[in-house]
């Protein structure tokens, strides 16, 4: 369960071609140039998937990805790494956390 109306809101603005940024968090697997596939990395591919799918967008990429931090670094610190205003905010950090690690400790 959960609110669709965020989702709503998204894809309103995308079809109405409204600025949208799109922010990428992750490891290095995240970063622009890291890991590429066809020439490009997994968060230039979305984002290029999003251009392709609202070609009226007013898009702009943010990549806030940080090499060798998982997630509870962004738990804490995202918004050092992000643009004041985001609209959507992709998480990757299948490679940094540890299953069962400790995020806080009291």
């Amino acid at each position: 369960e959960g609110r669709l109306e965020p989702w709503s809101r998204l894809v309103r603005r995308l079809d109405a071609g409204s600025p949208v940024t799109v922010a990428f968090l992750g490891g290095s697997f995240s970063q622009p140039g890291h890991g590429k596939l066809a020439g490009a990395s997994w968060s230039e591919l979305a984002f290029n998937e999003l251009r392709k799918r609202w070609p009226r967008a007013n898009l702009s990429y943010a990549n806030g990805a940080l090499g060798g931090v998982g997630s509870s670094y962004f738990a804490f610190c995202s918004h050092a790494r992000l643009p004041s205003a985001v609209h959507l905010v992709v998480l990757e950090h299948a490679l940094n956390d540890a299953e069962g690690a400790l995020v806080v400790e009291d």
